[in-house]
């Protein structure tokens, strides 16, 4: 999907849903991926209001800013309060490099409406800047509050962000509350919890909230609790709670964790991370921890909490719990819960728990000894759901010993109005029809190749089904001369449903184990 936006693609997915066996559902996935960098702030903004302190106990309406490597704080009794029709910084760190402290106890909070296209609760980057810059080596502690919202109505995308950095070797940490809203009337909605725009060597840990909102009502719309563009040697850790919540009028997307560019190191959510999202008149993209590229040797994701997705969008919908989009090397673990439920009305939808894109390779392995469950409806077109899905070799080990529990729900594609003589009526009730093929597949582990060892003592219970009969309110159809019928909308015979509880492409000199129970259900 083309975007009317300066924004540059960076990653995401293929252009098709998933194959099967040589049978592939396909789609315009429509995800799009921002570069942080074309639309970071400028700490100039900040600069030009800011006062020479170092310490907030009261209460003001100018930015606290620093140029000096020196420790700062806003006091359980300071407020920063900023209510501005421009771009807009909490805190500016405006150096190179910052290894002092700087903490939060207390409440910092922007409001920014009118011609604002920017804005941020703590921001570094240097003066003369106009993107996150430098290396923060020190501590960002947040115990309080931030909260950030940008509200306006000009033609330019706006993004807020609660915390926005470069690269981090130091400790970023949130037991408070961090708050960020973007809402726009006329163009992209963009805001992120916490942004590192370059390397993370240290540490983003959030036990606290990160409440994050995207709204527009006439573009589309992206909501990010914490984001790392570059690669992630160090730790991303949420024990707390992300809740992301997406709406607009055209393609929305939401990620928990969106790790752009390898794990090296340890990502963990033994917290929540919740979205919920809405696309009025286009698709939607959502994932719970997304790593972009591989889970490297020695390199560990583990989910032990919660990630639960829930929404409609009136085109497609794409819908991952976990996905890597490359290989796993090293240690892929969920023995937590992934929930979803999922609509898309017009177009198809496909929905996975854990994806990975690539190889579990020899030192790698994937276990799942969680809960899986997700429902999935395509209301007039293809579904496709899997609880696990491998797209190339399992060379290492895959093991289920928890639950899957999946179904889809879905309807061959509206295809239009038979062809008839001219000037005749048509037959009832072909007068509106569905392109036959694959409606609904659904799989409890899916993968391409076993080369190494598959093991399940889980339980995996699988559902697909394909809507049939008639769809809709007849509709009247009348030609000139002839008498008027009453048109269905129905569904062509051909069209099929597939399920398995696992399935394999190829299995060489592989070990193949089940020991637990398999329920599956097509119809």
């Amino acid at each position: 999907m083309a975007l009317n936006t300066n924004h540059t693609v960076t990653h995401r997915f293929g252009g098709r849903m998933v194959k099967y066996k040589g049978r592939v559902v396909s789609f315009a996935p429509g995800l799009f991926a921002m570069s942080v960098s074309a639309l970071a702030l400028s700490a100039t903004d900040a600069l030009a209001q800011s006062v020479p302190v170092t310490s907030v106990t009261g209460t003001q309406t100018m930015p606290l800013v620093t140029t000096a490597d020196v420790d700062l704080d806003v006091a359980a009794s300071g407020v920063i309060d900023i209510d501005t029709s421009s771009n807009a910084v909490g805190v500016a760190l405006d150096l190179e490099t910052y290894s002092s402290t700087l903490t939060n106890d207390g409440s910092i909070d922007i409001n920014a409406t009118g011609n604002a296209t920017q804005a941020a609760g703590i921001f570094m980057g240097s003066s003369g800047g106009s993107e996150p810059s430098g290396t923060m080596s020190g501590t960002i502690q947040n115990n309080g509050t931030i909260t950030v919202t940008l509200d306006t109505a000009t033609s330019t995308d706006a993004t807020a962000y609660g915390i926005a950095l470069k690269d981090i070797s130091g400790t970023v940490t949130n037991s408070g509350t961090i708050t960020v809203n973007a809402t726009r009337s006329s163009s992209y909605a963009f805001a992120i919890g916490i942004l590192a725009e370059g390397d993370v060597s240290g540490s983003i840990t959030n036990s606290g909230d990160i409440t994050v909102e995207a709204t527009s009502t006439s573009s589309q719309a992206t909501a990010i609790g914490i984001r790392v563009d570059d690669s992630t040697t160090g730790m991303v850790t949420n024990s707390g709670t992300i809740t992301l919540d997406v709406s607009g009028s055209d393609a929305v997307e939401a990620f928990g964790i969106d790790l752009l560019d390898g794990l090296f190191g340890q990502a963990t959510n033994s917290g929540t991370i919740d979205i919920d999202f809405e696309s009025f008149d286009d698709g939607a993209t959502l994932t719970g921890i997304y790593v972009g590229g591989d889970v490297a040797p020695g390199g560990s994701l583990v989910n032990s909490g919660s990630i639960e997705i829930d929404g409609s969008a009136n085109d497609y919908v794409t819908a991952l719990g976990i996905y890597i989009s490359s290989d796993v090397d090293g240690t892929l673990t969920n023995s937590g819960t992934i929930d979803m439920d999922l609509t898309a009305r017009r177009d198809a939808a496909e929905a996975t728990g854990i994806h990975i894109g690539g190889n579990v390779n020899g030192t790698g392995s994937m276990v799942n000894s969680g809960t899986i469950e997700i429902e999935l409806l395509a209301s007039s077109d293809a579904a496709v759901v899997n609880g696990i899905l491998a797209e190339s070799d399992i060379e290492g080990t895959l093991e289920n010993s928890g639950t899957i529990d999946v179904s889809a729900t879905g309807a061959s594609s509206f295809f239009g109005l038979a062809n008839t003589p001219e000037g005749s009526a048509p037959s009832a009730p072909q007068a509106m029809f569905y392109q036959s093929g694959e409606v609904a597949s659904a799989f409890g582990i899916d993968v391409d190749r076993v080369e190494g060892a598959l093991t399940n003592s889980g339980d995996i219970t699988v559902s697909a089904e394909g809507l049939s009969g008639m769809i809709g309110t007849p509709i009247p159809f009348q030609r000139a001369g002839s008498a008027p019928l009453s048109m269905g909308l129905c569904c062509s015979s051909s069209s099929t449903v597939v399920a398995a509880g696992i399935e394999a492409g190829d299995v060489i000199e592989a070990t193949l184990s089940n020991s637990g129970s398999i329920d599956v259900n097509a119809h």
